[in-house]
């Protein structure tokens, strides 16, 4: 099973009274088809990182020997038994979870309570990341690596002084730990040996997808990938430091940083995401795309989902025709004067009256030279632009019926059909036979 572990902690200091009285505006380039909204914790403490086990199991370490649970509907804040700060957490399952923090402190919840585990070391430990319940690495300061097998935690040597600040158990013999200047150490079930990065900058964290696909963020918006054989960077667009990285497959992985920084990437390129918030995001996990927290600076819970069309009503409208359209989005923000329909080539809207954030009507007119077929809707609320409902209109051509009759030997009937359009229009007759059975022709009629 693979994990969601956050995995380290960014401190962020100096900006944020000056920068809280700002309001957060969109980047150039900003993704606007996702929302990230806040959740109430009720809390005001320093968030380091978050783990989800599922969508009701969703835990986040803090200050003050303090987490945070969530169970699906409210945030509330536990007592660890622990003391100081925790800075990383990674919870296997609902019953298998970690924090570690300063002076190496490690406490373990059994899905009933928490209760502290000897380390052995008192390294600030910074990251941790469990594979399941007899396999559990916890990273720190002077290249300190420990190692739980379900019974005892161990040090595991590596031959490295610097400090590690992220680490991701992929599986038992793929293992990534990241640090100071840009060191990467990678365990394959044996040693701990380092693979090169090609930066010198601090990475805080690091994500393995699959073992060709493998992410590390950190210092001055540095991001850099594995594919399997080595590590390169890849372009954020950003400089604010990166503190954490999740990835749910190869075309959806988030990174977060100082400044409310969003980061996503799509499978081919990194761009920014609106978080609403200037306060520092330290850590983020998910579970899928509708289910992914960002976790940061006093208390700060976010929590991400797709702005979409969801549905049209109705569905279908014929060429020439005016109608009146049903729209519902998914977390979507219409607003009256904002928001403004759209339904692609031949198809004009009128106008788009909003009833709330996530229902309106468009009165539209379909051209009389629009081609037939399905139509994207979309309704765009100034930077908001949702995903757009694929085939959530059909244009369809009028059918026309013509009174039944028969012809006189030595007469032929015939129907003369004219198209008034700009490009040629398929046309289908059907008619009937003498013995009951029909049959179609169908035509091209040029313009």
């Amino acid at each position: 099973m693979r994990t969601t572990a956050a995995k380290s902690v960014c401190v962020f200091c100096g900006v944020i009274l000056l920068l809280s009285c700002l309001l957060p505006m969109p980047a150039a380039g900003a993704d606007v088809s996702y929302a990230w909204v806040k959740q109430d914790t009720g809390s005001n403490r320093q968030l380091s990182g978050v783990s989800c086990a599922d969508a009701s199991h969703l835990w986040a370490s803090a200050d003050s020997g303090k987490s945070l649970f969530y169970n699906g509907a409210s945030w509330s804040e536990e007592e660890t038994g622990g003391v100081g700060t925790f800075a990383g957490i990674s919870a296997a399952d609902q019953n298998n979870v970690w924090m570690v923090g300063n002076n190496g402190r490690v406490v373990f919840f059994d899905g009933t309570s928490w209760s502290n585990q000897a380390s052995g070391t008192g390294s600030y430990l910074v990251g941790v990341s469990a594979l399941d319940a007899g396999n559990v690495w916890a990273v720190g300061w002077s290249g300190t690596i420990v190692y739980y097998d379900g019974t005892n935690w161990v040090t595991q040597e590596t031959g490295y002084i610097y400090d590690l600040r992220g680490v991701d158990a992929l599986d038992a013999s793929h293992v990534w730990a990241v640090g100071t200047g840009g060191h990467i150490r990678f365990y394959d079930g044996a040693a701990w040996n380092d693979q090169p990065s090609g930066i010198a900058d601090i990475l805080w964290d690091v994500d393995a997808l699959d073992a060709s696909h493998v992410w590390a963020v950190g210092w001055d918006g540095t991001i850099v990938f594995y594919d399997g054989t080595s590590w390169s960077r890849q372009a954020s667009g950003v400089t604010d430091e990166l503190c954490g990285v999740y990835a749910l497959d190869g075309q959806h992985v988030w990174a977060v940083g100082s400044s409310g920084t969003i980061l996503f990437f799509d499978g081919t390129s990194w761009s920014e995401q609106e978080s609403g918030t200037v306060l520092g995001l330290s850590g983020v996990s998910g579970l899928d795309s509708e289910h992914v927290w960002a976790v940061g600076d006093n208390g700060t819970v976010l929590l991400g989902q797709t702005i979409s069309i969801e549905s049209c009503s109705p569905a279908t409208a014929r060429i020439g025709e005016t109608a009146r359209v049903e729209i519902v989005g998914s977390n979507t923000h219409f607003e009256d004067g904002k928001s403004a329909a759209d339904f692609g080539q031949g198809v004009s809207v009128i106008s788009t009256t909003v009833t709330d954030e996530t229902h309106a009507t468009a009165t539209i007119t379909i051209s009389k030279d629009a081609d037939a077929g399905p139509r994207e809707v979309n309704i765009v609320t100034e930077d908001e632009r949702p995903v757009p409902l694929s085939g959530g209109l059909t244009v369809e051509h009028s059918s026309f019926y013509f009174a039944e009759g028969t012809c006189r030997p030595g007469f032929d009937p015939y129907l003369c059909i004219q198209n008034p359009g700009a490009g040629d229009a398929e046309v289908k007759v059907t008619y009937m036979l003498g013995d009951g059975t029909t049959r179609e022709e169908t035509l091209t009629v040029a313009a």
